[in-house]
C-alpha cells in the first residue's frame, strides 16, 4: 500500500501502485467503464473523504478499433472507426478491484482486475447445484452463496447451506431438475482443487421487482437511499473439463450414464470420461445449447420446455414441440429411409401436389389405417403445362378402412391394370351413370361365378398396424405405430439413459416390443453430491 494518496483532481504524483480499492460508484456517464473507487489502506479507511476517491479507467484484456487516420470526410461506413473487443459488465458496488496509476499520475488510473469475496464465488461460473440448501431439500437445486452474517463461523463454505436460487423453478417449468446432464450442473470453481471450469457468468439484470432488496448506494456524501441492490441472475457459457472424483464406467453408446466414485475406492471408471464434460451456453431464463462430452450428446431446448432438439450418441435425432413444426424449401425437400417410414397423425392427413409435382412412396407396401380420420389428397391441373399433376405411387398398395371411405373425383377416374380387375362387395351394388358402355369378348351376367377380390387383410401386412406403448414425462404411455415419440422433459427414452435398449434393432416396429423404461428416468441423476466430499468428511 502507498503511505499517501492525491484526490483525482491532482496533478501531484504518487505511488503507481497497484492498490487494492472499494468501488464506490460504477455509473460512469461515458460509457467507458469507468469506476469511482475508495483506495484501501491498513487503518484510516473513511469513504466521506474525498481525497481517498479515485476515477479508474476499464483496462480491456483485449480491444481495438480502426485507426482514425483513416476517418475521412463523409458520413458512411467506410468512413468511420469500427471498434471491437473484449467488454466485461463493470462489478457491483462494494466489490474490489486492483487498480494502478500510469507514471503515479492519479488522472491516469486504471482498474485491471477484480478481487473475489472469500468463499463467494460456489455460483461461478455455472450457477452449480447442491444438496447444501437451507430448505432442507435432499435433490440437489441451484443455490446461491451462503449467508456470512448467519453462517460466519461454519468451518467449510462449500457445504454450507445456500438459499436456492428463482432458477430451480426455471429448470421445474422445463422439467430438468431432477436431470444432472441437461438440467442441474455441478459446473463450480468451488468443485475441486485446482478447478476444472473455465466460464463466465454474468451478473443478470438488477432485481426490480416488488419487495427486491433495497439498500444505500454511493458516495457517502450523496448516498442514493432505497436502490436495488439484488440480481436476477445471469446469463452462462462454461467449458467444463469434467469431474474426475466420477468416471463414467463405459461409453455413452455402450452403457447407461453409471459413474464410478473414485473418492470411494471405485476403480471401474474410464478415465478419460469424467462426470460433466461439458460446454454450455445458457441464458437467466433457460435457453440453453449444451455439448456434452461425457454424455456424447447434443441438446438444444428453450426456457419453458415447449421445444428441444437432441444429437444422440449412436445418431439420432430426437425432437419435441409442443406446436407446430413447419419447414420449407425453395427447391427439392427429400426424405429417405433405409427402414420404415411411420406417419401417425390424430386427425387428418392433408397432402396437395399441384404444378407437376410428385410424391414417391416406398417400395414395399403402404397400409392406410383409418378409424375416424381421413386421407385428403388433392391434385391440381396447370393449364399452360401440359400432362395432369400426379401423384406416382410406386408400392404394393393395401388400404384397410375400419370405416366407410368414399372417394370423390372433381373430374373423371380411370383405372387401369395390367392384370385382371376384380369388384367384391358384401352388400349391394349400386351403379348410376347418365349412359353405361360395357364392352368385353364375352359378356357373362349371373353366372358363372365371378371370382373374389382378395382382401388387404390377407396381404403380409396385419389386418391393422400393431402399437407400441410409448412413456411420456407422467406415468401415462401413448399407444402409437411408434416405438419412441418425444416428450416434455422428463423423457424416459433419452438414448444414453440406456443406449442397449435403443439401437436399431430394438427401435425396428416389425420386431413388435416395447422398449422398456429405465430405472433412472424419474432422476436421471448420474452421481451423488459431488460437494458433499464424501472421502474427505469420513477422513476427518
Amino acid at each position: 500500500m502507498a503511505e499517501e494518496t492525491r484526490p483525482s483532481g491532482s496533478t501531484e504524483k504518487s505511488s503507481p501502485g497497484p492498490y487494492l480499492a472499494k468501488i464506490v460508484s460504477h455509473l460512469d456517464p461515458t460509457y467507458m467503464g469507468t469506476l469511482e473507487v475508495q483506495l484501501l489502506h491498513e487503518v484510516g479507511n473513511d469513504d466521506a473523504r474525498s481525497g481517498q476517491l479515485h476515477q479508474v479507467k476499464y483496462l480491456s484484456p483485449f480491444a481495438g478499433q480502426t485507426s482514425i487516420d483513416y476517418v475521412g470526410d463523409e458520413d458512411d461506413y467506410d468512413n468511420t472507426q469500427k471498434s471491437y473487443g473484449f467488454w466485461m459488465i463493470p462489478p457491483d458496488v462494494g466489490s474490489i478491484v486492483m487498480v494502478v496509476f500510469v507514471d503515479g499520475d492519479p488522472r491516469k488510473g486504471y482498474w485491471i482486475g477484480c478481487a473475489q469475496d472469500k468463499s463467494m464465488n460456489f455460483m461461478t461460473p455455472g450457477n452449480a447445484s447442491s444438496s447444501f440448501n437451507i430448505d432442507g431439500l435432499e435433490e440437489r437445486v441451484p443455490v446461491a452463496e451462503y449467508n456470512k452474517i448467519t453462517q460466519a463461523n461454519t468451518a467449510d463454505p462449500t457445504t454450507i447451506p445456500k438459499p436456492p436460487t428463482p432458477f430451480q423453478e426455471v429448470l421445474n417449468t422445463q422439467g430438468l431438475l431432477k436431470d444432472d446432464i441437461r438440467g442441474i450442473t455441478t459446473s463450480s470453481a468451488r468443485r475441486e482443487v485446482p478447478s476444472a471450469v473455465f466460464g463466465v457468468s454474468t451478473p443478470g439484470p438488477v432485481d426490480k421487482r416488488s419487495g427486491a432488496k433495497q439498500g444505500r448506494q454511493g458516495k457517502a456524501e450523496h448516498k442514493v437511499v432505497g436502490a436495488f441492490v439484488s440480481r436476477l441472475g445471469g446469463s452462462t457459457l462454461v467449458m467444463d473439463d469434467g469431474d474426475d472424483k466420477f468416471l463414467r464406467r463405459t461409453s455413452a453408446s455402450e452403457g447407461p450414464p453409471d459413474y464410478a466414485a473414485v473418492e470411494q475406492d471405485e476403480t471401474d471408471g474410464l478415465p478419460d470420461i469424467p462426470h460433466n464434460e461439458l460446454i454450455r451456453l445458457r441464458t437467466r431464463t433457460g435457453h440453453q445449447i449444451l455439448l456434452h462430452n461425457s454424455e456424447d450428446l447434443i441438446y438444444i431446448g428453450n426456457s419453458k420446455g415447449t421445444a428441444w432438439i437432441e444429437l444422440t450418441s449412436d445418431g439420432k435425432m430426437d425432437v419435441y414441440c409442443e406446436d407446430s413444426i413447419s419447414f420449407r424449401t425453395k427447391q427439392d425437400f427429400n426424405f429417405y429411409a433405409d427402414r420404415d417410414f411411420n406417419i401417425e397423425v390424430g386427425r387428418n392427413f392433408n397432402l396437395k401436389v399441384g404444378e407437376r409435382h410428385q410424391t414417391e412412396v416406398g417400395t414395399d407396401k403402404i397400409v392406410i389405417v383409418d378409424a375416424n380420420n381421413f386421407i385428403k389428397v388433392f391434385g391440381t391441373h396447370d393449364e399452360t403445362i401440359a400432362g395432369a399433376t400426379k401423384i406416382n405411387l410406386e408400392a404394393t398398395l393395401d388400404i384397410n378402412a375400419a370405416e366407410q371411405t368414399n372417394l370423390t373425383v372433381g373430374g373423371g377416374f380411370d383405372l387401369n391394370t395390367s392384370g385382371a380387375n376384380k369388384l367384391t362387395s358384401g352388400g349391394n351394388m349400386e351403379i348410376a351413370a347418365a349412359n353405361t358402355t360395357i364392352s368385353g369378348g364375352n359378356i357373362n351376367l349371373n353366372g358363372p361365378a365371378a371370382a373374389t377380390a382378395e382382401s388387404a387383410a390377407t396381404a403380409t401386412l396385419p389386418e391393422s398396424l400393431s402399437t407400441f406403448a410409448n412413456p411420456d414425462e407422467t406415468e401415462n404411455t401413448i399407444d402409437s405405430i411408434m416405438l419412441r415419440i418425444p416428450s416434455h422433459e422428463p423423457w424416459p427414452h433419452h438414448e444414453n439413459l440406456n443406449p442397449t435398449d435403443f439401437k436399431p434393432e430394438m427401435t425396428d416396429r416389425e420386431a413388435g416390443s416395447d422398449i422398456p423404461v429405465p430405472d433412472v428416468w424419474k432422476t436421471y441423476s448420474t452421481i451423488t453430491d459431488t460437494f458433499a466430499k464424501i472421502k474427505a468428511s469420513e477422513e476427518e
